[in-house]
């Protein structure tokens, strides 16, 4: 069972610590149910050892500074950048074919320059931020015919970590906070209790599933 993840789920009705084999898509993982009776923390602390013992090596879901790290869930949101930048557009009431997105990044990637060639097809224009911009820039220019300018958009997609702002859609961190954002694919149930968001990006991450197949929906409701 060695480098399974698992998924932690605080259950009222178990009476001690329960824990599952499951498998999604191949990638198998190992689920445990912790009592809510008596000392939460002390609980999570046993499931723990229990893991370590296991030889896992994350959590899809569980308690926040544990002895294992969470699933990384940003490179989720950086694969599905322009996908989730045309939502945002919708929600807004903006027509793409109007608008300027922003685009901030700390160093040139395959997943920024992926949303800027999907997003030139579909937009007015590109603003970008980024170190040296000036190659990246020419190429968009050149290849897709797109304006490419400076500063930021109705919408701007940060690559890296950045304060909130208006328009400002932040997916430079390990573990995104994108209000309103949640993803499913056809066909994917995740176990009882496991979060859908890290289940995807590690599906993703392993090959078991296409980025593509990843599907984007976002809140029409304001962000808070």
């Amino acid at each position: 069972m060695r480098g399974e993840p698992w998924s932690v789920i605080s259950s009222p009705r178990a009476a001690a610590p329960r824990f599952f084999r499951e498998e999604v898509l191949g990638l198998p993982l190992l689920r445990g149910q912790l009592p809510r009776r008596g000392d939460p923390a002390r609980w999570e602390r046993k499931g723990l050892r229990f893991f370590l013992r296991a030889g896992v090596h994350c959590l899809l879901n569980g308690p926040e500074n544990a002895a294992l790290p969470l699933t990384e869930t940003g490179t989720l949101y950086r694969r599905k950048a322009a996908d989730i930048a045309l939502l945002e557009l919708e929600r807004r009431g903006v027509p793409p074919e109007t608008a300027v997105v922003g685009l901030w990044a700390s160093h040139a990637s395959r997943e920024l320059e992926a949303a800027c060639r999907a997003l030139a097809g579909q937009v007015r224009a590109l603003a970008l931020e980024l170190p040296e911009r000036e190659t990246m820039s020419w190429e968009l220019q050149q290849d897709c015919g797109i304006p490419v300018f400076r500063g930021e958009g109705v919408v701007t997609l940060c690559f890296t970590p950045a304060p909130p702002g208006e328009g400002r859609l932040l997916l430079g961190e390990r573990r995104p906070q994108a209000p309103g954002v949640t993803f499913s694919a056809p066909g994917v149930e995740p176990p009882p209790g496991c979060q859908e968001t890290p289940l995807l990006a590690l599906l993703g991450e392993t090959g078991r599933l296409g980025w593509e197949q990843i599907q984007v929906q976002i809140s029409q409701e304001e962000p808070p």
